[in-house]
């Protein structure tokens, strides 16, 4: 089975570790701003929670499927894909869904 390791570093870019090619990979990043604030892995996605934006990487080629800006000042609790939507909970209670177009 191989490592992926999601890391980022502190200038905010973000990078998806593969052990069994020993290579970084870099992922979408808004800059010197963004930290990763949740990470969560399905079947098929890494769904990776960045300050102001959450990025869907497909695992298998590791393309960035979409990418969603957050509204301001709102934390993710809990992220999930269900079928073509990811569905976002916000500060313990806000839920947000966003479908693939």
């Amino acid at each position: 089975m191989e490592t992926k390791v999601v890391v980022g570093t502190e200038q905010g870019n973000v990078y998806l570790f593969q052990a069994n090619l020993n290579t970084f990979i870099p992922l979408p990043s808004m800059g010197e701003t963004d930290t990763i604030k949740h990470i969560t892995a399905t079947k098929n996605h890494y769904l990776i929670a960045q300050r102001e934006m959450i990025s869907v990487i497909n695992i298998d080629n590791l393309a960035t499927e979409k990418i969603v800006k957050h509204p301001s000042h709102m934390e993710v609790s809990y992220m999930k894909m269900n079928r073509e939507r990811l569905v976002v909970v916000y500060d313990d209670k806000q839920i947000k869904t966003y479908l693939d177009k």
